[in-house]
């Protein structure tokens, strides 16, 4: 077989892949990068006492509920990055709903019951740990989800490593949320845009390296 019919026949079964569906080897993978993420988190930082009535305010939930669909958002790019021939469009748009809602309670928040500010609060140091604690717990998703991916042979490596870092980074802010409590939606917003965008960042620029095949 001559190399034209060999990319011809690779692009038809691209193209007769359903477009929805996600490989059960990432599916695996983000679960796994969970688990690890949660363990790591529970045994190396100072686990909180959390009562059902801290479980269920608002900031709380709110921040689980963003870090879970940016999660899901993200892994839905993954995926499709992850093969030839599909556009993320839609799915880049879904991502970015999260981080708009997440904005506009922000500024709610701010102009309607604390016109005075939240400085003090944005330039404590828990901001900083926020950023130390999520990139390192995101490591392991980081590196389990590379390998993942690489075996897919994605084409925009940049793209895929950027994305591969936001997803790893709301892994690991999954596994940090259970340790901090916010008391700012303001707060939450910015430490966890932060750090994911942070991540974001470091796999868009490994991914180049990371990602290529020898």
């Amino acid at each position: 077989m001559n190399p034209d019919d060999l990319i011809e026949r690779l692009s038809a079964e691209v193209g007769q892949r359903p477009r929805r569906s996600i490989p059960a080897s990432l599916i695996t993978a983000v679960s796994a990068a969970t688990i690890v993420t949660l363990g790591l988190s529970y045994a190396f930082l100072a686990p909180l006492e959390w009562t059902p009535q801290q479980l269920m305010q608002p900031v709380f939930m709110l921040k689980i509920a963003f870090l879970v669909s940016l999660l899901l958002a993200s892994l839905s790019i993954v995926r499709d990055l992850s093969s030839p021939g599909r556009k993320v469009s839609l799915q880049l748009k879904l991502a970015l709903v999260p981080f708009l809602i997440l904005a506009v309670l922000s500024y709610d928040e701010v102009t309607a019951r604390h016109p005075g500010g939240l400085q003090h609060e944005l330039l404590h140091q828990s901001v900083v740990a926020c950023l130390l604690h999520v990139s390192l717990l995101a490591i392991p998703a980081f590196v389990i989800l590379v390998f993942t991916v690489k075996a897919f042979a994605p084409v925009d490596l940049s793209r895929a490593g950027l994305h591969i870092g936001v997803l790893s980074g709301c892994i690991g802010a999954l596994g940090y949320a259970f340790h901090c409590h916010d008391e700012f939606i303001t707060l939450a917003a910015v430490s966890y845009t932060l750090a994911i965008v942070q991540m974001g960042l470091i796999g868009a620029l490994l991914g180049p390296r990371l990602l290529r095949w020898a």
